[in-house]
């Protein structure tokens, strides 16, 4: 029992135990084992400081939870429970990250979406106690995604389905109905949480079994960036990892967790398998001779996060990135309910060797292809208990594809990798790639742009790029120009497929500090955008960083918005 100590998983059971254990003891006037004390008495303070467990993944988000609820199941004392700041603190993040639809989407190990439906009564529960409405909307969502989603068949492990079943009554018994379900708000957010520091040797050695690495209590570090249209179920949603560092999981900053619209799963995690950038909707690096290695610590930083009505724009900038001399600098547009442009830059501080590009992963591709894009989908969602082929259970996705399109540059390839064979219960096992290959100096920079299109499944999506010639619909992708300093493209997004209201949007990305005129715009921001509605009106014009925007030889500055840039920084709340 005393094996581990630490902020992880594990260490949680043991200190729950024994802590009942010695208030039963206590009570009973009995003799306590001198180990359980210090034992207790060490984390205690450990644990209670931060609330929360190492691994940042959604299956063992509730370890601490489980944990805990044991420890105040037997005092009774739940007053006590919500006095512990690094509880609440903790509770308030995990409620942030289930979609609209009620998905909880899977990021590092977890077994799947189907793990976490526990979560629909725990926060019926935490309604009751903190009479907070946005834990019982969760749990509604949570629940109206099971009901629709999760399929039991004939020939699928049983115990998924049981347990859900098993969710929903105790989410009935622990409802409070005088408490009025909440949605959390609709713009998008960042997530915080405590870093993860190297645990120094000397306490290692005077603590055998410590974890190598524990969580730093007065620091916090951004955890998630939540793209959100609205609560609506059917909006675009998506999740993008921050952290450089979390239990059971990768150092993947800048991944691409989940992207959904029409409550259908468009990019999803592996699961309880691979935490390598390779696996991961991110760019991955290659480094052929294996000789470069950067011995600092991997850090994330947000230098600039702006979140207007027509959309979100992110920069992730990851030093270190894979413990390579490369500093990794990601740009995300997430243009609400419409599509995301992600622009990928690595600077490289040595000379090396390398092939280098944006993966994203998928389960199906198809019906067809092109030479520098491909239409993916997922026919259902594939898990299994630890990733190692126990209880196989499918969700079921409703049908709604993702475009995606790596724009053409000289010296590109485009890869398609199917792992289905290595391991037939991974979630995402196709790999889609752009590639580039070569000797890069100190000083360079390298740049790949992608385009993520969702739009209504079609027998031939190549017709969203090459419209047939008789055909009266635009091309939904076009580049007016992109290369690693000004990045300007179209694209269409269709939520309606009946009735084909189609909205265009102009982006520009410009990094050249001036201004830059390519296609229809002209903007001397980092960012400008002009949206249309169905009719063919401007209904958005914005540009941040910057004050001209002139479209189509008119001047829209005077009605553009001016969004002013900044760097995330710690909520007032949590510096309390």
């Amino acid at each position: 029992m005393f094996a581990e100590s630490g902020t992880h998983n594990r260490v949680w059971h043991r200190y729950a135990l024994l802590k009942i254990a010695r208030m039963v003891a206590e009570e009973d006037k009995k003799p306590i084992d001198p180990r359980v004390i210090e034992y207790t008495d060490y984390h205690d303070k450990l644990i209670g400081e931060v609330g929360d467990s190492d691994d940042a993944t959604p299956g063992y988000h509730w370890v601490f939870y489980d944990a805990a609820m044991a420890i105040y199941n037997h005092t009774g004392d739940w007053d006590a429970f919500l006095k512990n700041k690094g509880f609440t603190e903790t509770l308030n993040r995990y409620v942030e990250m289930v979609s609209p639809s009620g998905a909880c989407v899977t990021f590092a190990s977890c077994s799947g979406w189907p793990e976490v439906g526990q979560s629909m009564w725990q926060y019926e529960w935490m309604s009751r106690l903190t009479k907070d409405g946005r834990y019982r909307w969760t749990s509604h969502r949570i629940a109206e995604y099971y009901y629709n989603h999760l399929d039991y068949r004939a020939n699928q492990y049983h115990l998924p389905y049981d347990t859900a079943r098993n969710n929903f009554v105790m989410a009935y018994l622990l409802a409070d109905d005088t408490v009025p379900p909440k949605p959390p708000t609709h713009t998008s957010r960042v997530t915080w949480r405590h870093p993860l520091r190297k645990v120094p040797l000397e306490r290692l050695r005077a603590r055998p079994g410590t974890g190598p690495h524990e969580m730093v209590p007065d620091e916090w570090i951004p955890d998630k960036v939540l793209l959100s249209t609205s609560n609506n179920a059917q909006d675009l949603w998506g999740m993008v990892e921050l952290l450089p560092r979390a239990g059971h999981g990768g150092e993947v900053p800048g991944n691409i967790v989940a992207l959904m619209q029409h409550d259908s799963a468009l990019l999803a995690g592996q699961g309880y398998y691979e935490n390598t950038p390779d696996f991961q909707n991110l760019l991955w690096i290659e480094d052929l001779d294996g000789l470069a290695a950067d011995p600092r610590e991997m850090t994330t930083a947000v230098p600039i996060y702006v979140d207007d009505p027509a959309f979100t724009f992110v920069r992730i900038v990851t030093e270190a990135y894979q413990h390579l001399p490369v500093t990794y600098t990601r740009d995300i547009l997430f243009y609400k309910n419409g599509f995301m442009v992600v622009k990928d830059r690595a600077k490289f501080d040595s000379t090396m060797k390398v092939r280098l590009g944006p993966c994203f992963q998928t389960r199906c591709l198809g019906p067809q292809s092109g030479e520098n894009w491909f239409n993916a989908y997922y026919d259902d969602l594939w898990y299994t208990g630890l990733g190692l082929g126990r209880g196989v259970q499918a969700i079921r996705n409703p049908a709604w594809d993702l475009l995606v399109y790596f724009t053409p540059r000289e010296g590109r390839k485009h890869t398609v990798l199917d792992r289905y064979l290595e391991n037939p219960y991974r979630n995402s096992p196709i790999q889609m790639r752009q590639v580039w290959q070569g000797m890069v100096r100190a000083g360079q920079e390298i740049t790949f742009t992608t385009v993520l299109l969702p739009h209504t499944p079609s027998i031939t999506p190549k017709d969203f790029i090459e419209p047939p010639a008789d055909s009266k619909a635009p091309k939904y992708i076009e580049v007016a120009r992109d290369d690693d300093g000004v990045t300007v493209i179209k694209a269409v997004s269709e939520m309606d497929p009946v009735n084909h209201l189609r909205y265009e949007t102009w982006v520009m990305l410009n990094d050249t500090g001036q201004s830059v005129k390519a296609g229809p715009i002209e903007s001397d921001g980092l960012l400008a955008v002009v949206g249309h509605n169905p009719n063919g009106n401007i209904q958005h014009r914005a540009v941040a960083g910057g004050k001209l925007l002139r479209y189509r030889d008119n001047d829209e500055s005077g009605q553009a918005r001016k969004v002013e840039l900044r760097s995330i920084q710690v909520p007032v709340e949590l510096q309390k």
